[in-house]
């Protein structure tokens, strides 16, 4: 019987314990967010990605990709093309450039605006493309800011303003006022009116960054592999730095060089003359 009841104490306590839980995830506070991403499949296909979308963020998606130069007009054009065939409701292009550099390099820049909801799918296989074209995934990029609280905050602010406008157009109604009172509230009431459009404006705003996420591919000429290039430019650089300092080495050591090569010349030159004319003596103290 004693066991019965402390079981039931057991639960009733981890009973409140998960309704204490429950409530403060209720009243944390929303924050902004930076996403970090996982990479899961081989280098240069991508990183395997776990975004959970939560309510109130928008997300931003940069994409960085490396491509032979014959090919990058070409997946430019196919992204654009994926982008088209989901309508203008779902994707939009904003943005795009094709640049020829001096050296025959190319390089271009693409940018959409795409629902929220396929995203991540979209560049997923925006990334598919570019494998599928001899390049790879140099960087990607997912940014958050919670707008949400901004939006409800808006909100709030503009409720408060209306109310304090139709408080003012009651007055306003009331006969017997006088001409500067009545100026005074008619001057009060039109600077509430232009901060309610600051106001909506900002929301607006906020509202599109939640219907339309941004997505910015750069195209770029490089090695195949990042890694690899970078390996053979740091290898270049410890090459040019060792062949510098044996420079400065030898430029400082040459001199002395040079002087003991002058000391051993005369040294060789006059030695027989100094054996002849001071010939070692032995011990007995004969020659």
């Amino acid at each position: 019987m004693r066991n019965r009841a402390a079981l039931l104490v057991l639960i009733a306590l981890a009973g409140c314990a998960k309704r204490q839980e429950n409530a403060d995830d209720r009243t944390r506070p929303s924050r902004s967010y930076d996403v970090q991403e996982t990479t899961e499949s081989a280098p240069g296909e991508g990183p395997g990605v776990s975004v959970t979308a939560a309510p109130g963020v928008a997300f931003h998606y940069r994409y960085a990709y490396r491509l032979p130069n014959l090919k990058i007009g070409s997946v430019q054009e196919r992204h654009a093309q994926m982008c088209e065939r989901l309508g203008v409701a779902r994707c939009r292009i904003t943005g795009m450039r094709y640049t020829l550099e001096r050296n025959a390099d190319v390089s271009a820049t693409l940018d959409l605006k795409l629902d929220p909801a396929i995203a991540r799918t979209f560049g997923k296989a925006a990334t598919q493309a570019v494998t599928e074209a001899d390049g790879v995934l140099a960087n990607q990029e997912i940014t958050g800011e919670d707008v949400g609280t901004g939006i409800a905050a808006a909100r709030r602010n503009e409720a408060e303003i209306s109310a304090d406008i139709a408080r003012i157009d009651r007055q306003l109604a009331q006969p017997g006022l006088s001409a500067g009172t009545r100026e005074q509230l008619i001057a009060q009431a039109a600077q509430l009116r232009e901060e309610l459009r600051g106001t909506r404006g900002q929301r607006g705003d906020a509202e599109e960054a939640l219907a339309r996420t941004p997505m910015h591919f750069d195209y770029d000429t490089g090695a195949p592999v990042p890694v690899l290039r970078h390996a053979v430019e740091q290898a270049g650089d410890t090459a040019l730095n060792a062949l510098a300092f044996l420079i400065v080495l030898v430029g400082a050591l040459l001199p002395w060089g040079v002087v003991g090569l002058i000391l051993f010349g005369l040294w060789r030159w006059l030695a027989p003359t100094w054996r002849r004319r001071f010939p070692p003596r032995h011990a007995d103290g004969e020659p």
